[in-house]
């Protein structure tokens, strides 16, 4: 039996900010390579384009509710690009610093309790 074959199932991935251009594209190649129902999109808005995959509402700065998206679906890989863009940014800075970095920090410490990439 191949091996690349049984380790790519085991690959379950979370992308945060998956509504965004990048998020998306990204869901779709991994869909094709490790499967629909191992990849799971979050973002803190309603999804814009079709997605047949799995999608949950998520604020990365909830990391109680972060944390229970990637135990419950047994995430092993984390791909953190949730962030407000910088003519966002200027608008509401103070929410612009704890997207953009406590969203960091919440996902770099889920990672590391979680034995997630």
């Amino acid at each position: 039996m191949n091996l690349k074959i049984i380790k790519k199932h085991n690959k379950r991935f979370l992308i945060t900010g998956g509504n965004g251009q990048i998020g998306r594209g990204l869901g779709k190649l991994l869909s094709q390579r490790y499967g629909l129902s191992n990849i799971i999109l979050t973002d803190n808005r309603e999804i814009e384009e079709k997605w047949q995959g799995n999608f949950e509402f998520l604020d990365v700065t909830d990391k109680e509710k972060f944390k229970k998206i990637v135990t419950e679906n047994k995430i092993n890989n984390i791909i953190h690009l949730a962030s407000m863009l910088s003519a966002t940014s200027e608008k509401n800075l103070e929410l612009a610093k704890l997207i953009n970095i406590q969203g960091v920090h919440n996902s770099l410490d889920i990672a590391k309790d979680t034995n997630s990439l």
